[in-house]
């Protein structure tokens, strides 16, 4: 019994693996998210071209966006929205003073608690004022090299963080 339960999970193992695997471009070599960049370039080849930096990743301190926004155009005064984060996801809003859990003051997107500053952004653009705590420690620091294989009629960029692949596009 055991025997065959082991062998049908390492069946399915050995054909879903495949799945999650991505092709080189240019050719059909399979790579994985996570490949170190000596096993992707091996696997692929040269890439056309190939660009290094290092990114710095925030410290997580709290940061508060503040935005002011009128609800109808003739209105004559503002609603006046905080949110705060802390580790780049939202903890509080706040609009003219009173706490809430959502809201779509800034549009038709609603912002909600534990969004994204990515998704507050893109729901209400950039803020009209930011507060940040300027004793904050930078975090940690990642090598970025970016491999750009083209080969026509398309081009993919492999995106590796600290010497691992993170991302294809």
């Amino acid at each position: 019994m055991r025997l065959s339960l082991l062998l049908a999970g390492m069946t399915i193992y050995w054909f879903t693996t495949p799945l999650f695997a991505l092709f080189c471009p240019g050719n059909f070599n399979q790579i994985e998210i996570g490949d170190s960049l000596r096993d992707v370039v091996q696997a692929c080849g040269a890439p056309t071209s190939s660009k290094r930096y290092s990114k710095t990743e925030g410290s997580g301190a709290p940061q508060e966006w503040v935005y002011y926004r009128k609800l109808q155009p003739t209105d004559a005064g503002t609603m006046k929205t905080a949110v705060a984060f802390v580790d780049g996801k939202v903890i509080n809003i706040s609009v003219n003073g009173l706490g809430a859990g959502s809201t779509n003051v800034c549009g038709n997107t609603s912002i909600n608690v534990g969004d994204t500053q990515k998704q507050v952004q893109a729901a209400c653009g950039t803020p009209d004022m930011t507060n940040e705590s300027l004793n904050a420690p930078a975090g940690p620091t990642k090598q970025i090299i970016e491999l750009t294989y083209t080969t026509p009629p398309t081009s993919a960029v492999l995106v590796f963080e600290n010497g691992k692949l993170v991302e294809r596009r």
